[in-house]
């Protein structure tokens, strides 16, 4: 009841935990904005969103591209 729901969409990859129709209808009814650019999201740009009991993270493909990259950089661990 409580799960985590994960959506992920990377490379012409989608992973999803959610069904892709109830995806797109939580996305015209709730209108989620990107946490890192504020750009409003549909699903032809969706990157990865999480959602429990409420949303936790939504990332647009560019995004979550960047961030691909930070992460893969090593950067990403480094403190000093």
């Amino acid at each position: 009841m409580n799960k985590k729901k994960r959506f992920l969409k990377a490379g012409g990859l989608i992973y999803t935990e959610v069904p892709l129709d109830e995806l797109k209808i939580f996305l015209q009814v709730f209108r989620p904005v990107c946490h890192m650019c504020g750009r409003s999201l549909s699903f032809t740009n969706l990157g990865y969103i999480r959602v429990g009991r409420e949303v936790e993270l939504v990332l647009c493909a560019e995004c979550l591209k960047d961030y691909a990259e930070y992460i893969e950089s090593g950067e990403a661990g480094r403190r000093c």
